[in-house]
């Protein structure tokens, strides 16, 4: 690209001599005294001078001290002064001969102290790039990072004092304004461009041609950018500042691009006569920030929509949560970001391995990245983190980047279901023992009923007899809760109004009890498919809990409500309708390390607590597809809350109890597997009147039975035993009954009171139940009337 000078340059003999004369205005980028006008021209060569490297350049007015080579008041130098970065030029010896005032400003000198002595002494090695210019000799250096500032006195120059001829300095100039990166151009007031670089013609797309036909700058700028374009050149031909301007620029096939342009006035006498630029092509740096961006808008996208807590943790704080962390802790994003959050946040128990692990990380110790912790949120809740740290570099400097997942709830879960195996597990156990256990009280509690029956009231024994049967009651009670949570203790369900049950419960238990209950239940509370004597019993066993618990008295807040669950709900229940009932007392509250116990078998804090109350009321709530949870702070008191499924049908009235039938008398065929059992059942139905016959396996049953009807002596009804070890239990034998004798007038017999078969009887082909330990009335009464119905 070579353009002749126009208009102002245009070449004039210099007085007397012929000798072509250039006149360039100054743009005044350096400082002191500004020439108001300097002539470039060639005097005659002394001789023996390099005719390539003699160049002289005068200053008309004063003295400057620009008068030597490649002084930077040409056109192509006065480009180069305008440019923003550090720029220099060396002779084939690698001595400065040019630099712009952004390398005098880097290297900490003057172009006249520095012009001659070696570049890396003026500059500084660190940084620079260089390139050859084509056809001279010389180099061109550009400063990409800042050198070190030179030092000491500055050499003498040892360069002649006279150089090259003009037209050599502006071809040198032009070489290296075409090897620069970036556009640079020069304009009139006007805005047409009087002279640009080969990047120019590479960026836009013209042609010299065109160049030369007359392009202004602000046909290289979209439409939609020409009123701030104008706004800002007007501005700066007014000697206005305006800093470095992004534009939407526009090339020669119409297609356009990001640019930034900066220029700077060309100055004549005191009036600004042009402008000179440099405009960047920023496309990639645009589509690097648009990368950036949409990066960072996937990242906040991620991070503020998961549920997981996202965090950068650095120089003792938190730099950045998510919304995540602010939902879990209770905190803002800017108390997170406080610097004491991690005494505040993280609990006592876990503080310690918190401070451990980030002191192992800095020491640059093998970590664990991940780990729980439990923290304490704003609102005071104890809740459960699984945490995983890693180390980054954020923003030049190490720092933590960590992920953490709320999982209170699932901890929660795990121990439902270790309260659950530990339930199983004993159930199991008290399944096994339950059938001799019962067994052992059916003998007891018979022989001393028995025994009352024979004895006159008077009698000194009566009074031991009746504190023995009492106390076999209470064993009694004792195993049906255990049976409660074993195989045995399943519910027998039935749709039951939950309000009566409620506030019959609570008015029986509390009666003669300094707690007074307060009742406040929801109008149309749903009914519940529910063993009532089961929920029952757990009502109980919480009231009488409250009651302890508040020595002092008080009130009992009883509450009962429908609830609807969905899916988003926290508890280990099955999304559907669900009756809630709560109750608060006001006493004494339970400590921290005591509440996770509470469900345990065979816990107690009390004397005379037998450690089952609770667990069998955890129990029975589960076996009735519920849940059972418990809120309590010391000196604040303590909130059971039961969920229960409701029913969708209606509880009706309870049928009243038909009074006891009169003595008859009768056959009967009892099957039990224990012969102490067998003794008393005899000895009982003997008692009411009954003949008997006693058989330890349901093979003898269908036998006897057989025989009976063979020699036309039937039985007019059998007893037999849910559970034979080994052998034909109630079911199977009253099938092959049943085979025998369709009409067969049998009864089950079982301690496990709750058994299904016990509590659906009918449908196993039984008449009746009798239930161990036996009870002489409830034998009298329900042979009575299965007898009268034959």
């Amino acid at each position: 690209m070579d353009f002749a000078p126009r208009g102002r340059y245009q070449p004039r003999p210099r007085p007397g001599t012929g000798v072509p004369v250039f006149d360039i205005e100054s743009h005044g980028v350096y400082s002191g005294p500004r020439p108001r006008r300097v002539n470039y021209y060639t005097p005659p060569r002394p001789p023996g001078a390099d005719k390539k490297r003699f160049v002289d350049l005068r200053v008309r007015g004063h003295h400057s001290r620009h008068g030597t080579p490649m002084d930077r008041d040409t056109t192509h130098a006065g480009i180069l002064d305008a440019l923003p970065f550090p720029l220099f030029a060396c002779d084939d010896r690698m001595r400065i001969l040019y630099m712009n005032p952004a390398c005098e400003q880097l290297a900490g000198t003057t172009l006249d102290d520095a012009r001659g002595r070696r570049w890396d002494e003026v500059i500084g090695e660190a940084g620079t790039s260089f390139t050859s210019l084509p056809g001279a000799k010389g180099i061109v250096g550009i400063v990409e990072r800042y050198p070190r500032r030179a030092t000491g006195a500055p050499e003498e120059p040892g360069v002649p004092s006279t150089g090259e001829a003009h037209a050599e300095s502006e071809k040198r100039f032009r070489e290296l304004a075409d090897f620069l990166p970036e556009v640079v151009f020069e304009a009139d007031v006007l805005g047409r461009i009087t002279y640009a670089n080969r990047r120019a013609f590479q960026l836009f797309g013209y042609t010299e041609s065109r160049l030369a036909a007359g392009i202004s700058i602000f046909d290289l700028i979209m439409p939609g950018e020409l009123e701030r374009v104008a706004q800002n050149w007007k501005k700066r031909t007014e000697g206005g500042t305006v800093g470095p301007v992004e534009y939407r620029l526009r090339r020669a096939d119409g297609s356009d691009f990001p640019g930034l342009i900066n220029v700077a006035p060309v100055v004549a006498g005191d009036a600004i006569t042009g402008m000179r630029g440099v405009v960047i092509d920023i496309s990639k740096q645009k589509e690097a920030e648009d990368a950036l961006r949409q990066s960072e808008a996937r990242f906040r996208a991620l991070t503020e929509s998961t549920p997981a807590i996202i965090y950068i943790y650095q120089d003792g704080k938190m730099q950045y949560v998510n919304p995540a962390a602010e939902k879990v802790f209770g905190y803002s994003a800017q108390e997170l970001q406080g610097r004491d959050i991690l005494g505040r946040a993280i609990h006592r128990d876990s503080l310690g391995l918190v401070i451990a692990r980030m002191t192992a990380r800095d020491r640059g110790e093998p970590v664990n990245s991940r780990y729980e912790v439990k923290i304490v949120t704003k609102s005071g809740e104890e809740r459960v983190l699984d945490l995983s740290s890693n180390p980054i570099e954020y923003n030049g400097r190490p720092a933590v980047i960590g992920s953490a997942f709320d999982v209170t709830e699932a901890r929660k879960m795990e121990e439902e279901i270790l309260n659950t195996r530990k339930l199983e597990s004993l159930g199991v156990l008290a399944g096994g023992i339950a059938h001799d256990f019962n067994n052992l009280l059916t003998v007891i509690i018979g022989n001393v009923s028995l025994a009352k029956i024979n004895l006159p009231g008077e009698h000194p024994a009566s009074r031991c007899l009746v504190e023995a049967e009492e106390a076999s009651m209470r064993a009694r009670d004792l195993t049906n809760q255990l049976l409660t949570f074993s195989r045995g203790g399943s519910p027998v369900k039935k749709t039951a109004s939950v309000e009566k049950l409620l506030r019959d419960t609570i008015r029986f238990t509390l009666s003669g009890s300094s707690l007074l209950p307060v009742f406040s239940i929801a109008d149309n509370l749903w009914d519940a498919d529910i063993d009532e004597g089961q929920i029952s019993q757990v009502i109980n066993n919480i009231a009488m809990n409250a009651s302890q618990a508040s020595p002092e008295g008080g009130s009992l807040d009883v509450t009962a409500e429908n609830l609807e669950l969905d899916a988003s709900h926290d508890l280990p229940l099955q999304p559907g309708r669900y009756i809630r009932i709560s109750f608060t007392d006001h006493g004494t509250g339970i400590p921290a390390d005591i509440l996770p116990k509470v469900f345990d078998p065979y816990f107690t804090t009390k004397r005379q607590g037998s450690g089952l109350g609770l667990t069998t009321s955890y129990s029975i709530v589960r076996k009735h597809n519920g849940h059972i949870a418990l809120r309590s702070r010391p000196g604040e008191g303590s909130t059971f809350s039961i969920y229960l499924p409701a029913s969708t049908g209606n509880a009706g009235s309870a049928p009243e109890k038909p009074a006891p039938s009169p003595r008859r008398r009768g056959k009967i065929l009892i099957l039990d597997d224990d012969a102490a059992v067998l003794n008393v059942a005899k000895n009982v139905l003997a008692h009411l009147g009954y003949d008997s016959v006693c058989v330890r396996s349901g093979a003898q049953a269908v036998h006897a039975y057989t025989t009976a009807r063979h020699d036309q002596a039937p039985f007019d009804a059998v007893i037999l035993d849910l559970t034979i070890p080994g052998g034909m239990g109630a079911v199977e034998t009253v099938n092959a009954l049943a085979k025998i004798d369709p009409n067969v007038a049998a009864l089950v017999s079982s301690g496990y009171v709750n058994d299904p078969v016990m509590a659906e009887h009918e449908r196993h082909g039984f008449r009746g139940t009798i239930t161990k330990p036996y009870d002489i009335g409830e034998i009298a009464r329900t042979l009575g009337d299965l007898i009268g119905e034959r």
